[in-house]
């Protein structure tokens, strides 16, 4: 079916058997601006955003923009800088998810891959993203000032994602440390 609608745009074969997969192993994922991703996920994101013939609002084109740096960080699915939970926590739960689908269904030819991924979203599925636990108030507590309240805050940040978000007090404790 999808085929026949196709066929105008001239996408090929793979671009199509993308989007059928998507479709086909997430049917109740109905965006059809991710479905427009999968069509042309071997493009930037710029190709689909920057495109005077598609009328799309801007928050399409921020989540398209996300979508695709997400999915790049996806591609390092196996090695140790996959860590999905930091990447969930900083581009956005629903836009990584949206990015590990379409990386799946666009591994046509290597179906163990697209297990594996299909794994990471059965987890992600079901983990809270966590709020950073800290302030500039705490930094400030401790007579910090100025522009390296700031740092302080994005080197804890840094610190807590490396550490698997540790909670509060371990926070305040670590920020002690560090003043």
């Amino acid at each position: 079916e999808h085929h026949q609608i196709l066929a105008p745009l001239n996408l090929g074969e793979s671009r199509v058997g993308a989007l059928t997969s998507l479709v086909t192993m997430y049917p109740d994922f109905v965006k059809p601006v991710s479905r427009l991703i999968s069509l042309y996920a071997h493009h930037s994101a710029g190709y689909l955003t920057d495109n005077g013939n598609l009328a799309l609002s801007n928050n399409h084109k921020a989540f398209i923009k996300n979508v695709f740096g997400a999915l790049q960080e996806a591609q390092n699915l196996g090695t140790p800088n996959f860590t999905p939970k930091v990447i969930a926590y900083q581009r956005g739960k629903e836009v990584f998810l949206a990015s590990l689908r379409i990386y799946a269904a666009t591994q046509g030819d290597e179906p163990l891959k697209a297990s594996s991924i299909m794994g990471v979203i059965r987890d992600l599925e079901h983990f809270t993203v966590p709020t950073f636990p800290l302030t500039g108030q705490d930094v400030m507590a401790l007579d910090v000032t100025g522009p390296r309240i700031g740092q302080a805050l994005r080197d804890m940040e840094k610190w807590w994602l490396e550490n698997g978000f540790p909670d509060r007090d371990t926070c305040l404790a670590e920020l002690e440390k560090r003043f």
